[in-house]
């Protein structure tokens, strides 16, 4: 039983530490101390409460750029496929916290019918996670090179300096783990940075579909 504590405490401070890192690459600011102690001090703080209760709090984070824009990040505790009964507490934890867009950690994936509800409902914007694609930060991997999330400013410059359409980029799809990562839309363009022997880096570019 130790061992299993130790181990679900471990992943939980890892699943912490990459939604601190995902996040604030996407631009937010992150609660004061959120994902960024030792295992050792979050295994201490997690021996004062509960532990799962301590390491899936629900969280909200500000964009930087503008503080009005927020999201909310929430646990899903269940053992079976997200339903609909977990989306409709979602939903009634993204009311009371006045925020229309929300991350959805899980253990398992949701069913055909909760997608369908979510999908169902415009005026939220959800994205979900596994836990376990979240144990680590996939942009620190060495074979992943630097992805870099235009504007929309410097996409329209990107489509005029090259005289292309947005049908003429190649073409990144919208569950792509990286898109995922960056939380990316359709229709917003990535620059992909990779070493080069030869030039030193070598400079794509990818829209989402």
């Amino acid at each position: 039983m130790a061992a299993l504590r130790e181990e679900n405490l471990r992943s939980m401070w890892r699943v912490r530490s990459t939604l601190s890192k995902m996040l604030t690459k996407r631009g937010y600011l992150m609660p004061e101390g959120y994902g960024t102690s030792s295992f050792e001090d979050f295994k201490t703080q997690c021996e004062r409460d509960d532990p799962l209760r301590e390491g899936r709090q629900a969280f909200i984070a500000n964009l930087e750029a503008n503080e009005e824009v927020k999201i909310l990040v929430q646990f899903v505790d269940t053992e079976k496929k997200v339903g609909i009964t977990e989306i409709r507490e979602c939903i009634e934890n993204m009311n009371q916290a006045q925020v229309t867009h929300t991350i959805v950690v899980s253990q398992l994936p949701w069913s055909a019918f909760a997608t369908q509800t979510a999908n169902g409902l415009p005026q939220f914007k959800f994205e979900s996670f596994l836990v376990k694609q979240l144990l680590v930060d996939i942009t620190e991997h060495e074979l992943v090179p630097e992805h870099i999330v235009l504007t929309p400013e410097e996409k329209g410059e990107l489509l005029r300096r090259y005289h292309l359409k947005d049908t003429q980029l190649p073409r990144m799809k919208s569950d792509d783990p990286i898109a995922k990562y960056f939380g990316l839309a359709r229709g917003q363009v990535v620059k992909i940075v990779r070493a080069s022997e030869t030039a030193g880096r070598y400079v794509t570019y990818r829209i989402v579909v």
